[in-house]
């Protein structure tokens, strides 16, 4: 349990630190620009005579739209790259939840759900190209023509999605489960860190990794779960890691744990017996997520136009006090919040 929080808060803290470094830096570049109206030395720091506070505040005002989707992207590609270089492609099998590969794919896991939860809402990425491009980044199969209206994907690299597939608003797609062993022969890949017999694996908890199947067509209906097929309970050596579903998983539904799916045809989707079963996804164009894009850049830039005048009113000097250069040296150079992304 402490190596697990460990590599929860780490993970958290490194992609935070990762987020706010490249915010902090952008602001600082824009503050020394408008300040001095200048570009900015090597030192991220500008020195003249008459230095304009208010300048820098209209500088930092106008590039927080250019400064805000930078982040959030420069976020997304440092997930993305941590993911490749920690566990790279996933595995399908069982893992024992006190081994090295289950706390790399915790770590993962973790810096997953930091950008499903802070990262990917802060812009649109709903039913937009951008987040199918970033699911292919982080190793997912994706057709064409696909309309993802959830953020709620994890082990991207487990998931392949085929033409034409429809995934409406918050269904859960996911590659892992948690399983408990009563059987060594069930999970033959079982990384057991060499227990000295069978006795001591059974009923031993075991972090499953399995591969997901959308095909061609298919609808995943409003806040259904797709997860990976658990290992059969009375069947030794089962082979199969992947579910598959065809046609419609209505909303609500699971695909259950022996891999079967809950699952209805196209030409019967709309009939009365499942009320509430799908709802209308909508195919936005590019010109309609680009004019989205803007639109919530636009909105968040105002929304701290407001703050930051209070802030540039009441704790920044027209002049360099001894203060702001004792804040400019523990925000960049202390331990914290900048030496986790340093190490």
């Amino acid at each position: 349990w402490f190596l697990s929080l460990f590599t929860a808060v780490f993970a958290y803290a490194t992609s935070l630190c990762f987020s706010l470094f490249l915010l902090l830096i952008n602001i600082e570049i824009l503050h020394e620009y408008g300040k001095c109206n200048m570009p900015v030395g090597k030192d991220l720091q500008n020195d003249c005579d008459s230095p304009n506070k208010w300048g820098a505040f209209y500088s930092v005002a106008l590039g927080l739209p250019v400064v805000i989707p930078i982040c959030v992207f420069c976020g997304l590609l440092g997930t993305a790259l941590m993911k490749w270089i920690v566990i790279g492609k996933f595995k399908p099998g069982c893992y024992s939840i006190d081994g090295l590969y289950y706390f790399r794919w915790l770590f993962v896991h973790h810096l997953e759900v930091f950008a499903i939860r802070w990262l990917l809402p802060t812009l649109p990425m709903r039913n937009t190209c951008f987040f199918n491009y970033w699911l292919r980044l982080m190793g997912a199969d994706i057709g064409k023509n696909v309309v993802i209206d959830s953020l709620d994907i994890h082990e991207m690299c487990c998931l392949t999605v085929e033409s034409n597939v429809t995934i409406q608003n918050n269904a859960m797609l996911t590659g892992h489960a948690f399983v408990k062993i009563k059987d060594s022969t069930v999970c033959t890949d079982l990384e057991s860190n060499h227990l000295p017999n069978t006795e001591q694996i059974k009923d031993k908890q075991a972090l499953f990794i399995g591969n997901c199947w959308l095909k061609q067509g298919s609808t995943v209906g409003p806040y259904a779960m797709v997860h990976p097929t658990h290992p059969h309970p009375f069947k030794k050596n089962f082979p199969s890691r992947i579910t598959i579903v065809e046609g419609v998983l209505p909303g609500f539904q699971s695909t259950s744990r022996l891999g079967q799916t809950i699952q209805l045809k196209q030409n019967n989707c709309n009939s009365t017996s499942i009320p509430d079963a799908l709802v209308w996804t909508p195919r936005i164009g590019i010109l309609g997520q680009l004019e989205g894009f803007l639109t919530m850049i636009i909105l968040q830039a105002l929304a701290f136009t407001f703050p930051l005048w209070i802030m540039y009113h009441l704790f920044v000097p027209s002049e360099p006090t001894f203060f702001t250069w004792i804040g400019r040296c523990w925000l960049f150079f202390s331990p914290w919040p900048m030496g986790i992304p340093y190490a």
